[in-house]
């Protein structure tokens, strides 16, 4: 699995996910979420989906417990994502607090950070 992880201007955090994400991949994401809020307060995420092959169901759990403690973003903008993958990660989503923000998935880079840009412009 390889998990990058970006801190965008002004306030993006630009996750791309391949293979299969382990449990490992979940603490390095929310740590790293939790220094970019340190550094910029509030963020949104943009999540390229792509390469992203499986989420095993101990991996689940992890992002269910690990994303309850964990609120500080607005929006969530998920792409490229596989079918069942999708499935999979609409489910997790549901099961985490999610504040003011909303979470939506797309089919390319463009139309994801398109909606933040003007999700960000309305608030």
């Amino acid at each position: 699995m390889n998990v990058g992880m970006i801190l965008e201007k002004p306030n993006i955090v630009f996750v791309t996910l391949n293979g299969v994400l382990e449990e490992s991949h979940v603490d390095e994401m929310y740590d790293e979420m939790e220094k970019s809020v340190k550094k910029v307060g509030t963020i949104n995420l943009l999540a390229d989906m792509s390469g992203l092959t499986s989420i095993p169901p101990k991996t689940r759990k992890k992002i269910k417990n690990r994303g309850k403690a964990f609120t500080d973003y607005k929006h969530i903008a998920l792409f490229g994502a596989k079918p069942a993958v999708r499935v999979l990660g609409g489910l997790l989503l549901k099961m985490l607090p999610m504040g003011k923000g909303e979470t939506r998935f797309f089919k390319t880079e463009t139309e994801a950070r398109t909606w933040l840009t003007e999700s960000s412009k309305e608030e």
